[in-house]
């Protein structure tokens, strides 16, 4: 399938293995969100509204297992990786 109407997010997620992502998301506690999934958009943005970016993946960790767990997916399937904190 082309990438004709697609955002970035959605073609970087075409390039991950549909088991590879299932298993990352299943061993995880928090929230693995996908271009397809509502909360998407929401999850995405950063304070700054000109800067639009479309990751494959958006991983709310909920513990440190989480955190370690998310940065080795990144690592392992070459993807970069950006930290967004709050509190």
């Amino acid at each position: 399938m082309g990438s004709l109407h697609k955002h970035r997010g959605e073609v970087a997620l075409e390039e991950l293995s549909d088991d590879a992502v299932r298993s990352f998301a299943t061993r995880f506690h928090g929230d693995v969100l996908r271009p397809p999934d509502e909360e998407y958009d929401e999850a995405r943005r950063v304070w700054n509204g000109m800067i639009e970016k479309y990751p494959a993946l958006v991983a709310r960790c909920a513990d440190v297992p989480d955190v370690v767990a998310a940065v080795t997916f990144a690592r392992d399937h070459e993807l970069p990786l950006a930290v967004r904190g709050g509190g």
